[in-house]
C-alpha cells in the first residue's frame, strides 16, 4: 500500500505575539487593541460576531483583516439587509399577536400558570421537587423548557399578547442562525435571505405567533444543527454547546425527543472518522450528553408509566397489539407522510382548521422551484460534511410525527430544513447570472416578494383569518378565551347575586382556561346542561347557565326544563350566537322523569366471562367509559370508569372456587378507600380494607390477603373519600392472584 504523503503543516504567523491576544475556550481568537477594554469589546462583540470577525481561517486571518477579493459573504450591506429581514419576521410575528391566531388553547395558557406556580413555589413544584424537570398537561408530563421561558413574563399579570410574545421573540434564533450557518458553514453568497424566507412560510407564521411548544421546539432544532455545523466544521470544542443545544431541542417538545436521538445517531456514524480524531474533545461531549440525559432517566424511573399513558392519549399504534414488522411499517409510512411535497406545497385539510391558514399551504408553492434545487444541490454535494448535516436534519425531521398520527405541529420542525434547501436554491439560482449587479438585482428582487408575501399574509390574517372557517366549536377553532370569560366576568360584577355557569364543551382544558382568564381568587362554576338532567339539582332564578348553540338546541328538546330564558348572548366572530346565557326552570314531569331513570341507573349490569381459566359472573355498577371486560385485558391504556357510584362496588362469582391470595389493582389519582370481602365455599366471610392516599396519577395498589382463600365469591368496594356522589371512579386494571 502506498503511503499518503503528509499534510503540510501552516506555516506560522510571522507576525509579532499581540500583548492583548485571548484564547477563548470555544476556540476564537478574540484581538483587541491596547487601547481597548474589556468592556469595550463585549459592548462590540454582538456585531463582530454577525460580520463574521470572531473566526480565523487557516491562515489566521480573520474575516474583517482579509483583502476583498478573499472576503465569504459578509459584506455591510448584506448584513444590512440580514438585519432588516430579521425585524421584518420580527414585526410579523408581533404585530397584533394577541387578535391572530384567533384561538387562545388552553396548552399555551398553562405554559405561563406552571410558570407563575413555579415562582410562587420557590422554583419548586407543587410536589416540593426544586427545579422540576418536566410539568403536567392534562396528565401528562410534556412540557420543560417552555414554562421556563414563561418565567420571564410570571411576575406580571396574565395577558395572551406576553404569553405568545416570549417564544415569538425566541423563534427569531431560526432565521438569526439559520442565516448564519448559511454564510458561514455553506458559504452562501445570498445567505441574508434566510429571514425574509422565514417570514414568508404560513405554517411557522402561524405557529411562531402561539405559545405552543411546537414552534419553540423547531427554534431549538434550528440551534442545535448551528451548534452542530460549528463542532464540526470551525471548533471541536464546541462539542460541549451542541450537546447543550440538542438538550433544549430535547426538552422543548416531546416530540422532537425521537429527532434529536435519530439525527444524533446518523451524525454519529456519518462523522465517525471526525469524532475519532478528535476524541480527547469529544469525550467531554459525551460527559455533557450524561449530565443532561440523566435527569431525564430519573425521571422516567420515578413515573415508569408516564410515556405509554402519553401515547395512549394520543392513540399511537405502538401500544396496539401488532407484530414489530407490522409498526415499524406503520412508522415508515407515517414517515413518509412528513416527507411528501404535496402535503408542503399544496393547500390540503389533513390538519385541523386551527391549525391551518384558510387556503394557504405549509410552506409556499412558489418556493417549490428554489427547494427542489437546494434538494439537487445537497445531493450533487453530499461529500461535503455541511450537506451530510443538513440531509440528517431532513431525514430525522418527521421521525418524532410518525410515532402517532402525523399533523403540522409535530411536523413543523420540517420547516427548519425545508428553508435552508430554498435558501441554498435560491442562492444557486441567482448566482447563474451573469453580472454581479444582476445578481444583487434578483436577490433584492426575492427579498422584496418575500417582505410583501410576509406583510400580505399577516394583513390577510389580521382581516379575514376569524372567518377561514366557520367551526368555532371544540372540533373546530375552540373560540372562546378569553372573550368568554370576559363577559362572565362583567356578568359577575354587575350581578354578583347570580351563579354564573359555564359550560366546558366547548374547548379542550377550560378549566386552566378559566385559571388564565379570570383575576386570581375569581370562582367559576364549569358545567355543563346535563348535570341537571342526570338528576334534579338546585336550579333557581339565581342560576345563570352559559351554554354552546348546541347545547341550546337540546335543552329546547328536554322534557324536565321549561321553554328557556335567553338573557344575553355572545356571538362567533361570523356573527351567529356562539354562547347563550340562560335562566332555566324544571317543568311540571321532571321529578317522575328523575325517578323513573334513577331507578333504571340502580340496576347492576350483569357480565359472563372467563378469569385464571374458569367461568365467571360479575356484577358491576353503570359505566360511562369502557366496558367491564377492560379491567382484566392486561393493558394499562384502557380505562373503565363508573358512571355514578360511590363506592363503585363489583361482585366476581366463581362458578367453580378458587385458591386466591390477593389483589393488583390500577386506580386513579383521589384519596380511597379499598374493601375487599372473600366469600369461600363454606360460606364464611374475610374482609380486608385498606386506605390508599391522593395521588398525582394512575397508582398501583396490592391488596394482599393473610393467607390464601378458597373463594367462590369476591367482592370489591371502591368508595372514594371526598365524599361526592355521583364520583367517577376510575379503574384501570385488576389482576386477580392466585
Amino acid at each position: 500500500m502506498t503511503a499518503l504523503p503528509k499534510r503540510p503543516r501552516p506555516e506560522k504567523d510571522p507576525a509579532p505575539e499581540r500583548d492583548a491576544a485571548f484564547q477563548g475556550a470555544s476556540g476564537w481568537v478574540l484581538e483587541k487593541d491596547l487601547e481597548e477594554s474589556v468592556l469595550d469589546y463585549l459592548k462590540a462583540w454582538p456585531r463582530r460576531w454577525l460580520q463574521g470577525e470572531l473566526h480565523r481561517d487557516k491562515g489566521g486571518k480573520t474575516e474583517a483583516e482579509k483583502p476583498d477579493a478573499e472576503k465569504s459573504p459578509g459584506r455591510s450591506w448584506q448584513l444590512g439587509l440580514f438585519i432588516l429581514g430579521l425585524m421584518l419576521y420580527l414585526s410579523t410575528r408581533l404585530i397584533a399577536i394577541q387578535d391572530y391566531p384567533i384561538t387562545f388553547f388552553s396548552d399555551e395558557a398553562i405554559q405561563t400558570l406552571h410558570a407563575q406556580a413555579l415562582l410562587r413555589n420557590g422554583l419548586s413544584s407543587p410536589e416540593g421537587r426544586f427545579l422540576p424537570l418536566f410539568f403536567s398537561n392534562a396528565g401528562q408530563y410534556n412540557l420543560s423548557f417552555s414554562v421556563y421561558l414563561q418565567l420571564l413574563v410570571a411576575p406580571f399579570a396574565r395577558s395572551v399578547a406576553l404569553t405568545r410574545a416570549v417564544p415569538a421573540v425566541v423563534s427569531l434564533l431560526a432565521p438569526l442562525l439559520s442565516g448564519l450557518a448559511l454564510r458561514d458553514m455553506f458559504k452562501q453568497e445570498r445567505w441574508w435571505l434566510a429571514p425574509f424566507v422565514f417570514s414568508a412560510i404560513p405554517a411557522w407564521f402561524l405557529h411562531s405567533r402561539t405559545a405552543l411548544e411546537t414552534s419553540l421546539g423547531a427554534t431549538m432544532f434550528a440551534v442545535m444543527l448551528y451548534a452542530y455545523l460549528n463542532y464540526r466544521l470551525r471548533n471541536p470544542k464546541g462539542v460541549i454547546w451542541a450537546v447543550l443545544a440538542a438538550a433544549l431541542c430535547f426538552y422543548s417538545y416531546a416530540p422532537l425527543q425521537m429527532v434529536v436521538i435519530c439525527f444524533s445517531l446518523m451524525m454519529l456514524v456519518l462523522d465517525w472518522p471526525y469524532h475519532w480524531q478528535n476524541r480527547k474533545v469529544s469525550v467531554w461531549g459525551l460527559v455533557t450528553a450524561a449530565a443532561v440525559v440523566l435527569p431525564y432517566l430519573a425521571f422516567r424511573l420515578r413515573h415508569p408509566q408516564a410515556l405509554s399513558f402519553q401515547l395512549n392519549l394520543l392513540d399511537s399504534y405502538w401500544l396496539e397489539k401488532k407484530p414489530l414488522v407490522e409498526k415499524l411499517g406503520e412508522m415508515l409510512l407515517r414517515w413518509l407522510k412528513g416527507l411528501d411535497p404535496l402535503y408542503w406545497f399544496l393547500p390540503n385539510t389533513r390538519d385541523l382548521a386551527r391549525h391551518s391558514m384558510g387556503g394557504y399551504a405549509k410552506f409556499a408553492l412558489y418556493l417549490l422551484p428554489f427547494t427542489a434545487w437546494g434538494l439537487v444541490r445537497l445531493f450533487k454535494g453530499l461529500q461535503k460534511p455541511e450537506n451530510r448535516v443538513l440531509l440528517a436534519a431532513l431525514l430525522a425531521a418527521p421521525s418524532g410525527a410518525a410515532l402517532v398520527e402525523p399533523s403540522i405541529t409535530r411536523l413543523l420542525v420540517m420547516v427548519v430544513p425545508l428553508v435552508w434547501l430554498s435558501c441554498l436554491g435560491m442562492d444557486a439560482l441567482i448566482g447563474r447570472q451573469r453580472e454581479g449587479a444582476e445578481q444583487k438585482g434578483a436577490a433584492l428582487t426575492y427579498a422584496v416578494i418575500l417582505g410583501f408575501a410576509s406583510f400580505y399574509m399577516l394583513a390577510d390574517a389580521l382581516q379575514h383569518g376569524d372567518l377561514w372557517t366557520e367551526d368555532y366549536g371544540l372540533y373546530g377553532m375552540q373560540w372562546g378565551a378569553p372573550e368568554v370569560f370576559n363577559e362572565v366576568q362583567a356578568w359577575q360584577e354587575a350581578f354578583p347575586q347570580d351563579t354564573v355557569v359555564l359550560s366546558p364543551t366547548w374547548a379542550n382544558g377550560t378549566d386552566i382556561l378559566a385559571r388564565y382568564c379570570l383575576p386570581d381568587g375569581r370562582q367559576l362554576r364549569l358545567e355543563s346542561y346535563k348535570t341537571w338532567t342526570f338528576r334534579r339539582e338546585p336550579l333557581d332564578e339565581n342560576t345563570l347557565l352559559v351554554m354552546t348553540p348546541e347545547e341550546y338546541v337540546k335543552v329546547l328538546q328536554e322534557a324536565k326544563f321549561e321553554a328557556p330564558k335567553v338573557v344575553r348572548s355572545l356571538a362567533y366572530p361570523n356573527g351567529l350566537p356562539g354562547f347563550y346565557f340562560v335562566r332555566l326552570q324544571y317543568s311540571a314531569q321532571a321529578d317522575a322523569l328523575f325517578a323513573e331513570e334513577a331507578a333504571e341507573r340502580q340496576r347492576p349490569m350483569k357480565a359472563e366471562m372467563e378469569l385464571l381459566g374458569r367461568p365467571v359472573s360479575i356484577s358491576y355498577p353503570r359505566l360511562d367509559i369502557g366496558s367491564i371486560d377492560m379491567l382484566f385485558d392486561g393493558d394499562m391504556n384502557s380505562l373503565v370508569r363508573g358512571l355514578e357510584a360511590n363506592p363503585f362496588t363489583l361482585e366476581i362469582e366463581f362458578l367453580e372456587p378458587v385458591s386466591v391470595e390477593g389483589l393488583e389493582l390500577s386506580l386513579g389519582a383521589p384519596e380511597m378507600q379499598i374493601t375487599a370481602t372473600v366469600t369461600m365455599n363454606s360460606g364464611e366471610e374475610v374482609r380486608y380494607i385498606r386506605e390508599v392516599p391522593e395521588a398525582a396519577l394512575i397508582r398501583p395498589i396490592s391488596l394482599r390477603f393473610d393467607a390464601p382463600h378458597f373463594a367462590k365469591k369476591i367482592s370489591l368496594s371502591l368508595e372514594q373519600l371526598d365524599g361526592q356522589v355521583p364520583a367517577h371512579v376510575h379503574i384501570w386494571e385488576l389482576k386477580i392472584n392466585p
